[in-house]
């Protein structure tokens, strides 16, 4: 009885994990952006949002676009630098789950990001026109007292935000897009081993109730 509840399960479950649709996965690696406010002397404080905030909204946004997509969608973050967040999107071929990455990015990027982008100009703006000011101060001799180093950074600072402000972003892809070449969904072989491993343990059970049925059935007779 062990063996025969144990391979019926077994069998199964390797049908419909070969019959299930296959599924390839897309890559791309986004960075947030950040920059560092010389004037505060912070070292990780984003000018717009926080990166955890960033993948936080992406992930709300996502949440509320799942009846839209029709495919998986993962988003991760990196532990070491928080400024690099990976997306995987899939689909039942590789062109087709690369479509859907830049399906789900354009859309971040031409919509959700549109009113964040336009707060971040203000913002970016604003601190450009407090850099010469305080540029302007140092080199009248005012009251403005500042290291060489300080200087060096203020100035690479509004370097980046005058770049940033020709091509704003809040994530830009750094990395190319990747597609697997073989199906990475369903797999396969795991479903069949734990559909074993559980047909085994019911199988047990089964026999183990039979047996105590079959011996409380003997006992009520006699």
């Amino acid at each position: 009885m062990i063996a025969g509840i144990t391979i019926t399960i077994t069998v199964i479950a390797a049908i419909i994990a070969y019959t299930l649709p296959q599924q390839y996965v897309a890559y791309a690696i986004y960075e947030i952006f950040t920059i560092t406010n010389t004037n505060t002397n912070t070292t990780t404080t984003s000018l717009i949002v926080e990166p955890v905030a960033i993948k936080e909204y992406i992930d709300s946004t996502m949440k509320l676009k799942k009846e839209i997509y029709n495919f998986d969608v993962n988003i991760k973050q990196n532990k070491d630098n928080k400024r690099y967040i990976s997306f995987e999107v899939y689909g039942s071929s590789p062109q087709e789950a690369v479509n859907n990455l830049i399906q789900v990015t354009d859309n971040l990027l031409k919509r959700c990001f549109k009113e964040k982008i336009a707060d971040a100009q203000i913002m970016l703006k604003q601190r450009v026109q407090s850099i010469d000011e305080t540029l302007g101060l140092y080199r009248k001799g005012g009251y403005i007292i500042l290291e060489p180093s300080s200087i060096s950074q203020i100035m690479q600072e509004k370097k980046l935000i005058l770049q940033w402000l020709e091509k704003p972003y809040i994530i830009k892809q750094v990395s190319s897009i990747e597609a697997s070449q073989k199906p990475v969904k369903p797999k396969k072989m795991l479903i069949i081993a734990i559909a074993f491993m559980s047909g085994f343990f019911m199988s047990i059970f089964v026999v183990l109730f039979v047996d105590a049925y079959n011996t409380w059935k003997r006992n009520r007779k006699n």
